[in-house]
């Protein structure tokens, strides 16, 4: 009995040491204490969905919630007590032990040590975290990562053959992120119908289709009215428009450029996936549920050529489910099955590894302190002022179009430290139909304007703002011109 609880004793301290040193890993990268990454445009929508008061004039963020609805109840309520700075980085922490617990776990299970578990997590989360469609796992929080916190755990059961837990997960994974959840689940039954049996998948498929309806039906509802042109395509113009990095990755050649080298490399994973054996073991398993999720990134990749070269865009709808997205989690698998084949099995490598990875890790902690001193969302002294301006100088519901040649993060903050509204900003994407579409009107509004396809009295005719903040002169009888701060000028749309 006294053995049997030091073996569990000496087994829970290596778990709690395993998972602080990927805990500690996380944090040197992406702890600062500012927001990062689309932290911004979580926290601004989920403010706006809690607080249906802010901003006064809010045509931008009033936005069905949709699929996007946890996160924003979760982010949102902690905005009621707390700051912006403090809930992103509170969420981001609870990501960071999520995710260390769980991966912790999961290495354990495939036999990595404590030191091959650092440096797996560490190369990885120094790649683009993706080998095609721009999908990253560790970072800033998103509902997508919490989504991965779940997916992470439901792989730990998959190698368990605990497929029924492995379901649950990726069903509440699905409820902060339809398509993470979805595309993983999907993943999941495919494996199923190869290595078990076809009764069993049938089950553990209605358990999730049952699981995720109320989901589903809310989301079909608060969309059964949605208003927009017949002959607009929405999926179409968020395919090709919005996130074409993402999804029509043949659009034009400046995203294929870029792509061509990640579909090279998805091919070489494929083979590698395909050529090495793990004789039955838990590596095994999750060989070949990676090879499977290379299959579907390769399949959806000849889709989307066929989609964009023979068949006129007419599957963006299904593009539109970011088919793409699990490249990053078919990487990191691929990197986990790789740093097992790593053996530090000399004191020369053990130091030599760990050497490497205290260096990296000091640099960041290092850069990231720089960052909590020198916010990026602050960088920019000129528009400080400007920002300063319309707190102090203009009504709390007016409305404020940024006409500038790029949109930087600093301009992405303006509605956190001004209290008003931004009429566009292209990162902040609604996820309602209709709200879409009105997003697609000052998108074109935007595009026209920043490059001379239109003058600012067609725009004032037909989109309603209140003040124009222009890196650029701006001529019109129709505006005053009220401050200069540096490249910014701020003009009032006479009435």
């Amino acid at each position: 009995m006294l053995q049997k609880l030091i073996i569990t004793k000496h087994k829970f301290n290596n778990q709690t040491l395993f998972a602080g040193a990927l805990f500690l890993i996380l944090c040197s990268l992406y702890l600062v204490f500012d927001l990062i990454g689309n932290e911004e445009v979580q926290l601004t929508f989920a403010k706006a969905f809690i607080d249906q008061d802010w901003p006064r004039q809010n045509s931008v963020y009033d936005d069905f919630a949709g699929t996007r609805l946890l996160i924003r109840i979760i982010a949102g309520s902690l905005l009621i007590p707390f700051d912006w700075i403090t809930v992103g980085v509170l969420l981001r922490l609870i990501n960071f032990i999520i995710f260390s617990i769980v991966l912790s776990r999961i290495f354990e299970k495939i036999g990595l040590s404590i030191l091959q578990g650092m440096v797996c997590l560490l190369l990885f989360s120094l790649t683009p975290q993706s080998l095609i469609g721009d999908e990253w796992i560790f970072g800033g929080f998103e509902a997508k990562t919490f989504a991965y916190c779940a997916i992470l755990g439901a792989i730990y059961f998959f190698i368990d053959k605990k497929y029924f837990l492995a379901i649950l997960l990726c069903c509440i994974a699905t409820y902060f992120h339809v398509l993470v959840g979805f595309w993983f689940c999907l993943t999941l039954l495919l494996y199923c119908i190869i290595n078990t049996s076809i009764i069993e998948t049938i089950k553990l498929g209605i358990i999730y289709s049952l699981s995720i309806t109320p989901l589903l039906i809310y989301v079909f509802i608060g969309n059964i009215d949605a208003s927009y042109p017949d002959n607009f395509n929405l999926s179409e113009y968020y395919v090709y428009t919005r996130v074409p990095h993402h999804t029509g990755i043949f659009y034009n050649y400046s995203i294929f450029s870029l792509k061509s080298i990640g579909i090279v490399l998805s091919i070489i994973n494929l083979i590698f996936l395909y050529k090495i054996k793990y004789d039955g073991s838990n590596k095994e398993r999750i060989r070949i549920l990676n090879f499977i999720i290379q299959c579907l990134i390769l399949v959806f990749i000849l889709i989307a050529a066929l989609d964009y070269y023979l068949l006129d865009k007419s599957l963006s709808p299904l593009l539109a489910t970011y088919p793409l997205r699990q490249s990053s989690l078919s990487l990191f698998l691929s990197f986990v099955l790789i740093t097992t084949r790593i053996n530090f099995d000399s004191i020369l490598k053990t130091r030599i590894a760990w050497a490497t990875t205290i260096l990296i890790l000091i640099s960041f902690i290092s850069f990231n302190i720089y960052r909590t001193v020198n916010p990026i969302g602050k960088s920019d002294s000129d528009f400080n002022k400007v920002v300063e301006f319309a707190k102090t100088n203009t009504q709390i519901d007016s409305s404020f179009f940024l006409l500038v040649e790029r949109q930087s993060i600093p301009h992405k903050s303006f509605t956190r430290y001004s209290d008003r509204e931004n009429y566009f900003i292209f990162k902040y994407t609604p996820h309602g139909a209709s709200q879409f579409y009105r997003w697609v009107q000052r998108n074109e509004l935007y595009y026209k304007l920043n490059n001379g396809l239109m003058d600012i009295e067609e725009a004032i005719d037909t989109h309603s703002f209140d003040y124009l903040v222009a890196d650029r002169q701006v001529n019109s009888g129709r505006i005053t011109e009220l401050r200069e701060y540096g490249k910014y000028r701020i003009y009032k749309i006479n009435e």
